[in-house]
């Protein structure tokens, strides 16, 4: 099993039993650690699903590794929460060289939010974006998901625009402006 050490991230949680982290993100597809695919498959059709209708294409998508990657951040070798974003900068709703998150959660959010994993996530996130030199990160958020805005607005992401009836679009500037 490939992993990648970011001891770049380790923080202290807030509220958890441990001091510090030491997390561990791994790339996951239907054949690279294949053990932990069945978890996103299930989590896509499952929660994912109910807010943003079927996820069959998604996961076709991150089985291929077609133009998306996924990370799984473990804690002590136990699967925490995932990430899936586009590979390549994207120029969409006139954001030029732009990081696409697509999906960020908890596998267990009612065990595991408020413990600074979220945070963990979008720190990865961040360092992902920089190291391909991206203006901004952007994604697109259900209006009905309220943990989740408030997890986006924490990690400095701003509310732009509404994309769709129920999506908002939220951006995290990377570039400082002088």
């Amino acid at each position: 099993m490939k992993k990648t050490p970011n001891s770049k991230f380790t923080k202290t949680l807030a509220g958890s039993k441990m001091s510090t982290s030491t997390e561990t993100f791994i790339t996951v597809s239907k054949d690279f650690n294949h053990l932990y695919f069945p978890l996103i498959c299930k989590f896509f059709k499952n929660r994912i699903a109910s807010l943003y209708g079927n996820q069959d294409k998604a996961i076709d998508k991150i089985k291929k590794g077609e133009d998306r990657a996924c990370e799984i951040m473990l804690i002590c070798d136990d699967p925490i929460g995932f990430i899936v974003y586009k590979t390549e900068l994207q120029d969409e709703f006139d954001l030029k060289d732009s990081f696409e998150l697509k999906t960020l959660a908890l596998f267990h959010p009612e065990v595991h939010s408020g413990k600074g994993y979220g945070s963990l996530l979008y720190d990865r996130v961040d360092y992902l974006a920089r190291n391909k030199s991206a203006h901004c990160i952007f994604c697109t958020v259900n209006v009905n998901s309220k943990n989740p805005i408030k997890c986006l607005l924490k990690n400095k992401y701003k509310l732009k625009k509404k994309v769709t009836e129920n999506n908002f679009l939220a951006v995290k500037n990377l570039c400082k402006i002088y």
